[in-house]
């Protein structure tokens, strides 16, 4: 895709954009490294910060890549159905995960690390799903070819599953929106709308920080909607278009 982009005229740069600004002639993005750049037109496709279990970084992606852990229950649910699967997680996101997988399992173990986390009818609900909950602290995990071993403060054995789901919350990359008074809904995300129309002329949003489903073809589609609104937008500054032109 890379390939394809420059073929065509692209140029890739890295940078961690910290800073945008209106201009006279749309936008100026500023880079942590002080490099600035203009243009017309901008679209945030900045994702979002996903909370990550605490082990080291080639453990980490050695864990992913043995199958023992996963992120999204929604992509790779199915891939683990019958397994013994845990769900580490806080408050209603773990037991909405939980709850979700239990369609795949009827070996579903959910760890919400307090058990004030949980409130009285997610217990119920946990419950009447037959998910086993298990509290404490967590104190470590440990990553093996075919298993993940977990260790909760107060148990002297550890569990063990097939793969583990962090449910450990996200925040969308949304900043750069609010530093053009953009404003965001309740979970931080861009209203949708601004796949077509942010309220700020010339700025367009696609992928998981616009609200909606965090998947690859929904930032796909989100991204051919953006740069088609985009470009026409600026077919229609520069009276390129048929209305434009009557």
């Amino acid at each position: 895709m890379s390939a394809h982009a420059t073929e065509f005229g692209a140029r890739i740069e890295q940078a961690e954009i910290t800073d945008i600004e209106r201009t006279a002639k749309g936008f100026r993005l500023t880079s942590t490294a002080g490099t600035s750049w203009e243009s017309r037109a901008v679209i945030l496709a900045s994702g979002i910060f996903l909370n990550q279990v605490d082990l080291p970084h080639d453990v980490h992606e050695g864990a992913i890549k043995a199958d023992v852990l996963r992120y999204c229950p929604v992509c790779d649910g199915y891939e683990h159905s019958g397994r013994r699967i845990g769900v580490i997680g806080c408050d209603a996101d773990g037991a909405a995960e939980a709850l979700f997988l239990r369609q795949y399992s009827d070996d579903i173990t959910l760890m919400p690390l307090s058990h004030p986390e949980l409130s009285g009818e997610q217990a119920a609900e946990m419950a009447e799903a037959g998910i086993a909950v298990k509290t404490g602290a967590l104190a470590a995990l440990e990553p093996h070819e075919d298993r993940m071993d977990v260790r909760l403060e107060g148990r002297d054995a550890a569990l063990t599953f097939d793969v583990i789901y962090p449910a450990l919350g996200c925040r969308p990359r949304a900043e750069l929106a609010t530093q053009l008074g953009i404003s965001l809904l309740d979970e931080g995300c861009v209203p949708a709308e601004a796949v077509k129309d942010s309220g700020v002329r010339g700025f367009f949003a696609a992928g998981d920080v616009v609200a909606g489903l965090d998947q690859i073809s929904v930032a796909m589609g989100h991204g051919a909607m953006a740069a088609t609104n985009a470009h026409n937008w600026l077919r229609e500054q520069d009276r390129h278009t048929l209305q434009a032109t009557d």
